[in-house]
């Protein structure tokens, strides 16, 4: 009798061990989880956007002559500094065109040589024409006034002094459109020369960034032909300086002003930089974006930045414009929401099991979302990516 109850007595402590070691093992499989408590607080009426960065200084940059494209060095998103070679031109810093594939552009540069050696020798000629008709237009009008004082003392008839008399304001005349002809064969000589010598410079040079920014776009690739006047790379300058476009919908944007503070938070690395700024203009027509069968109406604003040391044109911000001060509304902190398909959610744990709640949000900062659909000292879960919906934790 007591070999059968000590027999029991063991089997007994081996199921609550193995059952002990069970749950021990469960619990390691569990996923820990902390708990926060929705507050009652006292927040700015903040509004919290997305942004990017845009440089106040974009242009392309083109070829005023058609060139052969040889290399293209750079591709979007490339950072350059003044200098900085961007696209080899064949031709460039050898003794002509004939061989690189462009022939054509060194007959037409041939060409324009020889209208501007033409326009040289007319306005040389023009000055020689100039020298004479100065000469015959001195002795005329001495002789004009030779006439008028022999006309004067009944020296010779009027007729024939006034025959002296129109001949000098014929010459006179003749001098003036020599004077004239030569002002404008100038003019075509400077126009074409200037031009001459700016295609020259621009046929021995390659392209080079003019100063410190970022290529935006490119659009061309080599073998390709620059055409005169078409971008072939659009540049974001960094030494013009930096901005925020803001997209705020419209029934948002009476809470926007100019002169508002705000607050940017990049975004994309592992820590985060926050800078200041202001608002300092907001469009007036509103930009339609279609999201699926919905469309929103948006008016864009502009933050001036106090300070950009870090931010680079093209990257994604968040960007927090001050409101009016709220009081006694319950909050949770961001970190406790998660966002999807445009509807926010928390985790709350009932019956060690994680469950997923949508909650309605109002103000929304940073740091805190506004709740309107849960109670004062609720616990949500801290962590809720750490968990799913059903799925059995542990709190800590």
């Amino acid at each position: 009798m007591k070999k059968k109850i000590i027999i029991a007595v063991a089997a007994l402590l081996v199921i609550g061990g193995g059952y002990a070691v069970l749950k021990n093992r469960n619990n390691k499989d569990m996923a820990s989880v902390r708990l926060v408590k929705i507050s009652n607080e006292n927040i700015s009426e903040n509004l919290k956007f997305e942004g990017i960065v845009n440089a106040k200084k974009t242009y392309g940059l083109y070829k005023k002559v058609p060139m052969m494209i040889e290399e293209v060095k750079i591709q979007p998103g490339t950072m350059v500094k003044k200098g900085d070679e961007l696209i080899r031109f064949s031709g460039v810093g050898t003794d002509g065109f004939e061989n690189t594939g462009v022939s054509n552009i060194f007959m037409k540069l041939e060409e324009k040589k020889l209208e501007v050696e033409v326009l040289e020798k007319q306005v040389i000629e023009l000055e020689r024409r100039e020298k004479v008709v100065k000469f015959q237009l001195d002795n005329a009008n001495s002789t004009a006034e030779t006439m008028k004082e022999l006309l004067e003392q009944d020296g010779v008839s009027s007729l024939e002094a006034n025959k002296y008399i129109t001949d000098a304001a014929l010459k006179d005349l003749e001098y003036n459109n020599v004077i004239q002809d030569i002002s404008l064969a100038k003019q075509r000589l400077k126009i074409r020369s200037n031009s001459l010598n700016e295609e020259l410079k621009e046929m021995s040079q390659n392209m080079i960034a003019p100063e410190n920014g970022i290529i935006t776009e490119v659009f061309v690739e080599n073998g390709m032909m620059a055409v005169p006047g078409k971008p072939l790379l659009n540049f974001a300058s960094l030494d013009g300086g930096l901005e925020v476009k803001v997209l705020i919908p419209i029934y948002q944007s009476q809470g926007v002003g100019t002169g508002a503070n705000v607050d940017i938070i990049s975004k994309g690395s592992l820590e985060e930089k926050k800078y200041s700024g202001k608002v300092v203009s907001i469009s007036s027509v509103a930009q339609v974006i279609k999201n699926g069968n919905n469309e929103e109406r948006y008016l864009t604003a502009t933050v001036k930045l106090d300070g950009s040391q870090g931010l680079l044109p093209g990257v994604n911000v968040g960007v927090e414009i001050s409101g009016t001060a709220l009081n006694g509304i319950n909050v949770v902190d961001a970190f406790s929401v998660i966002e999807e398909n445009g509807k926010n959610y928390v985790y709350i744990v009932e019956n060690n099991r994680a469950r997923k709640v949508e909650i309605q949000t109002g103000i929304k900062t940073l740091s805190k979302y506004e709740v309107l659909n849960l109670p004062e000292g609720m616990e949500v879960v801290v962590n809720p990516f750490k968990v799913r919906d059903g799925e059995k934790v542990l709190v800590k």
